[in-house]
C-alpha cells in the first residue's frame, strides 16, 4: 500500500513538474511582458518618477480591469472544456470550442475599443492632471492595436496546454519577451517616446508571439480539422457562456479590488500620488508573482478536468488536494526568495534614494500577499469542478464588499496607505479561500463527474461532419428547393451580421456616452 502511495505521489509530482512549472513560467512571462515597461519608465523618469509611474499604472490598470478579465475568462473556459473533452477523447469537440471562443473574442473587440480610447477624458475628469491623463490615454489607445493578437495568443496557449503542450508556448513567449525588452529600451531610452513607446513595443511583441503560435498550430495541426464558418459555429453558446462569464467575473472582482479601489482611495478619497506610485510598484511585483501561481491554477484545472472527464473521480480529488499543497509549498519558498531580495527589488524601479527607502519598508509585507495567492490554487480546482459561480459569489462578498468597506474606513487613519490596502486584501483573500475549500470538499465529487460525462456524451450526436468539413452543394438533398436554400443561407448570414451590428452599435454608444460625460462634467 505504501509503495502505491509513493508511486502515486511520484506521478503527481512528475505531472506538476512537467505541466505546472512550465505553465507557471508562461504566466510569469506574460505578466513580465507588460510590467517590463514599469522598470524602464521608472529608471528613465528621474525626479518625475511618481507622475510617470502613476500614469503608466492607470493605463495598465484600465487594461487589467477591462481586457484582462474578459480574456482570462475565455482562457479558463478553453482550459476547462477542452481539457474535459480531451480527457473524454472528443477531439472534434475540442476544436469546436476553440473556434467558438476565438469568435467570441472577435466580437468583444468592438465595445472594448470604444472604452479604451476614452481613458484620457475619463482620467482627466477625476484627476484634473493633464500629464497623467495623456500618459494613461496614450497607453490604452495604442494597446487597442494589439488586442486581437493578445486575445489570439492567450486563448491558443490555453488550447495547447489542454493537450499537455507547454514547452513550445514557453519558447515563443520568451522570444516575445526578448523582442519586447529590446524594443522597450530603444523606444524609451534612445527615441525618448516615454509611455507611448512602451505601449508600442508591447504591441509589436504581442504580434510576434501570436504569429509564432499561429504558425506552430497550423504546421502541427493540433486536433484542428478544417471547419466551415456556418451557423453551427455561433449556435448553442450555453457551455461557453457558462464557463466564460463566471470566470471573467472572478478575475474582474480580483482586479477591481487590486486596481480600481486603491486608485479611488489613494487619488480621490485622500489624494496621495506618492503612495499610488509605491502601490503601483508593489502591485507590479505581486502581479508578476501571482501569475506564477496562476500557472499552477491552470495546471490543476487541466489535470483535475482530465481526470473527471475520464470518469476517475477518486484520483481527481486526491490530485486536487496534493496540487494545492504542492503549489503552496512552492509559493512559500518564493516568498522567502522575495524577503532575501527585498532591497534589490526596491532599487530596481527607480534611482531616487528617498523613494527607494520608503518603498523598501512597504515591500516587507509583499511575501504575506503572495502567500495569500493560495486562493488561485483553490480557484483552479473549483473551475475544474464546475463551481465558478460559487467562487465568484465568495469573491464578491469577501474581497469586494467587506474588503472595500474596511479599506474605506481606515484609509485616512493609517499613515502607510499602500501597506494598509495590501494587508486587508491578503486577509480577505485567505478567508475567501477557506470558505471555498469547505464548500468544495463537502460536496459529492461523483456529481461533478456525472455532469461532465453527460455533457461530453450529449454532444456526440450534435457533432456531425458538417461542423468540420466544407459542405458542397452536391451534399444537399435534391428535394430541398432553391427557396429553402436561400432562406437557410439568408438566416445564417442575418444572424451573423446582426451580432456584428449589435456589438458595433454598443461600442459606438458607449464611446459617445463616455465622451459626452467627460465634456459636460
Amino acid at each position: 500500500m505504501d509503495i502505491k502511495i509513493f508511486k502515486w505521489i511520484f506521478v503527481e509530482i512528475k505531472f506538476l513538474t512537467l505541466l505546472a512549472l512550465p505553465t507557471s513560467i508562461i504566466c510569469l512571462t506574460e505578466g513580465f511582458q507588460m510590467k517590463l515597461s514599469n522598470i524602464f519608465i521608472g529608471r528613465k523618469s528621474g525626479e518625475d518618477v511618481s507622475t510617470e509611474l502613476s500614469a503608466l499604472f492607470l493605463g495598465q490598470m484600465t487594461i487589467t480591469v477591462t481586457a484582462y478579465p474578459i480574456l482570462e475568462g475565455l482562457s479558463v473556459c478553453v482550459s476547462i472544456i477542452c481539457s474535459q473533452a480531451y480527457g473524454a477523447n472528443q477531439p472534434k469537440l475540442v476544436a469546436l470550442y476553440y473556434y467558438r471562443v476565438l469568435f467570441v473574442a472577435i466580437l468583444i473587440c468592438f465595445p472594448l475599443f470604444s472604452l479604451l480610447i476614452s481613458v484620457c477624458p475619463i482620467v482627466y475628469l477625476y484627476t484634473h492632471n493633464l500629464k497623467l491623463s495623456i500618459g494613461a490615454g496614450s497607453y490604452t489607445t495604442i494597446f487597442c492595436c494589439g488586442f486581437p493578437a493578445y486575445a489570439y495568443y492567450k486563448i491558443s496557449v490555453c488550447f495547447l496546454q489542454s493537450h499537455n503542450i507547454v514547452w513550445s508556448s514557453l519558447i515563443y513567449l520568451i522570444l516575445g519577451n526578448i523582442s519586447n525588452g529590446i524594443l522597450q529600451y530603444m523606444f524609451i531610452f534612445h527615441y525618448n517616446q516615454g509611455i507611448a513607446g512602451a505601449a508600442a513595443a508591447y504591441v509589436i511583441s504581442l504580434y510576434i508571439i501570436a504569429l509564432l503560435i499561429f504558425t506552430h498550430i497550423r504546421l502541427s495541426r493540433q486536433n484542428l480539422p478544417s471547419m466551415e464558418f456556418s451557423i453551427d459555429l455561433i449556435s448553442d453558446w450555453s457551455h461557453t457562456a457558462k464557463y466564460a462569464i463566471p470566470a471573467s467575473l472572478q478575475t474582474f472582482f480580483g482586479t477591481l479590488v487590486s486596481n480600481i479601489f486603491p486608485v479611488f482611495l489613494l487619488l480621490w478619497v485622500s489624494y496621495d500620488q506618492n503612495q499610488l506610485a509605491i502601490y503601483s510598484i508593489m502591485y507590479s511585483l505581486w502581479f508578476m508573482f501571482s501569475l506564477f501561481t496562476m500557472g499552477f491554477s491552470r495546471a490543476l484545472t487541466i489535470r483535475v478536468g482530465q481526470l473527471l472527464g475520464a470518469n476517475n473521480t477518486a484520483r481527481g480529488k486526491r490530485s486536487a488536494i496534493f496540487g494545492i499543497a504542492f503549489g503552496e509549498t512552492v509559493i512559500f519558498f518564493l516568498s522567502i526568495f522575495i524577503i532575501v531580495c527585498n532591497h534589490p527589488f526596491s532599487r530596481l524601479f527607480t534611482t531616487d534614494k528617498s523613494f527607494v527607502e520608503e518603498l523598501y519598508f512597504n515591500l516587507l509585507l509583499l511575501p504575506f500577499i503572495i502567500l495569500s495567492d493560495i486562493i488561485l490554487l483553490g480557484q483552479g480546482v473549483m473551475n475544474a469542478c464546475d463551481m465558478q459561480q460559487t467562487q465568484a459569489i465568495l469573491k464578491f462578498f469577501f474581497m469586494v464588499l467587506l474588503g472595500f468597506i474596511l479599506e474605506f474606513l481606515l484609509i485616512n487613519v493609517f499613515a502607510w496607505k499602500a501597506l494598509l490596502i495590501f494587508s486587508i486584501q491578503g486577509l480577505f483573500r485567505l478567508l475567501c479561500f477557506v470558505c471555498s475549500m469547505v464548500i468544495l470538499f463537502c460536496r459529492d465529487w461523483d456529481t461533478f463527474t456525472l455532469k461532465i460525462k453527460e455533457r461530453t456524451q450529449s454532444t456526440d450526436n450534435f457533432l456531425q461532419p458538417q461542423f468540420f468539413e466544407k459542405i458542397s452543394v452536391s451534399h444537399l438533398s435534391s428535394q430541398e428547393s432553391n427557396v429553402g436554400k436561400f432562406q437557410r443561407f439568408s438566416n445564417s448570414k442575418l444572424i451573423i451580421v446582426s451580432k456584428y451590428v449589435f456589438c458595433l452599435l454598443l461600442g459606438v454608444s458607449i464611446f459617445v456616452a463616455v465622451n459626452l460625460s467627460a465634456l459636460l462634467f
